[in-house]
């Protein structure tokens, strides 16, 4: 009987960490919770002006997410490196992985029909980041979005 409670237990934590590294947005949330982790979510009209500067892209954006880990705890910086480092996300594309001697970053994009659904950027090292921004960019346009963050 023990062993039983122990087995689900352990089925029980190990999905939990599966569908969390699964999701693009609950990895996010993952670490948005953490002391001195700084959350800037941005939508709507505020993305609106954004799009107006890239003149005569026809992309769109729905939302702009940057999670940045600088401040936190070492032990937090830790752990997301290691989460990113085997990071799977359902649906997306790694499009971009740079591994340096004191960082790695990594570009994932989700693509449906020649457009850009959702674009996942993480940055591990001394300076933690994540940019998740969500919205319809055509692939063709997607090195002059990133060129304008």
């Amino acid at each position: 009987m023990k062993k039983n409670l122990l087995l689900l237990f352990v089925l029980l934590f190990l999905s939990t960490h599966i569908s969390i590294a699964k999701n693009a947005e609950k990895f996010l949330d993952r670490f948005a919770g953490e002391k001195q982790v700084e959350l800037v979510s941005l939508s709507g009209s505020l993305l609106k002006s954004f799009k107006n500067s890239l003149n005569e892209s026809s992309a769109t954006f729905e939302s702009l997410k940057v999670l940045m880990l600088k401040s936190c705890d070492d032990k937090i910086k830790k752990q997301f490196e290691k989460e990113v480092e085997k990071l799977k996300l359902d649906g997306y594309e790694t499009l971009v992985r740079k591994n340096g001697d004191d960082e790695t970053v990594i570009v994932n994009v989700k693509i449906e029909d020649d457009t850009v659904k959702s674009l996942f950027v993480a940055k591990t090292g001394s300076e933690p980041l994540l940019v998740l921004i969500k919205g319809n960019i055509h692939k063709s346009e997607i090195n002059s979005v990133v060129a304008n963050f």
